[in-house]
């Protein structure tokens, strides 16, 4: 038997085994996929390898389901954790090419509708006037202006913002691929009062001895800011860009903008998908505009 390498907990597997989850990994490299989605496609397949024992040449379509039952099911996880499993071991499957096990056989839940936890606009002014520092109120204002997801914010360089243009450029976001979205006036004046202060170099929000700042210190200044802005409820950063979205919406902007300025490619809208260029874009505008800041 033999040991998994990488990050976290290590499962004991057949060495053909471990080289078909090698084989995973490589493959996964050269199409460059994410870190993160390595790092949890691999997580998830040594864990099934590991704790059943199953070599892959004897693994069944009876024994994936049953996996996916007592794993996720009888454990009561989230719907997105069995998803991504099943992404997992349908992807080890095509890429080892394992014709006795047809992928189209293997089933996926369900998809949960869960409304996300949206803030009113006076919840998000009120988020901004209880956040004193500076650094922090242009995180969070930055977030919601132009509808980030939080990697997004903390991979954002003073090169990408683009003030002439009236636009800002998000480079390799989900799904490595790079996108615009409109900058807002009154973004413009914070972030100027901000680089005043600061003088971050590369990262628009580094930390304090350089580098990216971090996501957990992003997420500890929201906490704060709720809690001083008498925000019961639980939210998140990502809380943040749903408000975004959901303030544009009832400003009666079309969904394609919203769609386009997001970042989001579904497959259900690819169809009617269209590109939209910079000058529409920027006329969009931000919700923070529509704010008595």
């Amino acid at each position: 038997m033999s040991k998994t390498n990488g990050d976290g907990p290590k499962y004991e597997m057949d060495p053909e085994t471990l080289e078909k989850v090698n084989n995973l990994k490589r493959w996964m490299e050269q199409k460059r996929y994410s870190y993160s989605t390595i790092k949890t496609y691999l997580s998830f397949v040594k864990s099934f390898f590991g704790r059943t024992g199953i070599g892959w040449n004897a693994l069944t379509k009876s024994q994936i389901s049953d996996y996916s039952h007592k794993e996720f099911i009888v454990k009561k996880k989230s719907f997105s954790s069995q998803n991504q499993w099943i992404n997992a071991i349908k992807l080890f499957i095509k890429v080892n090419k394992m014709e006795h096990i047809r992928l189209d056989d293997i089933e996926r839940p369900f998809k949960e509708r869960v409304l996300p936890n949206v803030l009113s606009q006076d919840e998000v002014k009120r988020l901004f006037q209880c956040t004193p520092n500076l650094k922090h109120q242009t995180l969070l204002m930055m977030i919601y202006s132009c509808g980030l997801r939080i990697g997004e914010a903390l991979d954002l360089q003073w090169v990408d913002i683009r003030r002439k243009e009236g636009l800002i450029y998000i480079r390799r976001a989900k799904g490595r691929k790079d996108r615009r979205v409109p900058l807002s006036e009154k973004l413009v004046i914070q972030l100027e009062r901000y680089y005043r202060m600061f003088r971050s170099k590369k990262y628009v929000f580094e930390g304090v001895k350089g580098g990216k700042y971090s996501r957990s210190s992003a997420s500890q200044v929201l906490k704060r800011s709720a809690d001083r802005a008498k925000i019961r409820r639980k939210i998140t950063l990502h809380t943040l860009r749903h408000s975004f979205a959901t303030h544009l919406t009832k400003k009666g902007i079309n969904i394609q903008y919203i769609q386009e300025i997001l970042g989001h490619n579904s497959p259900k809208t690819t169809m009617i998908y269209t590109h939209l260029g910079g000058r529409d874009i920027r006329n969009v505008g931000s919700p923070l505009d529509d704010m008595d800041l």
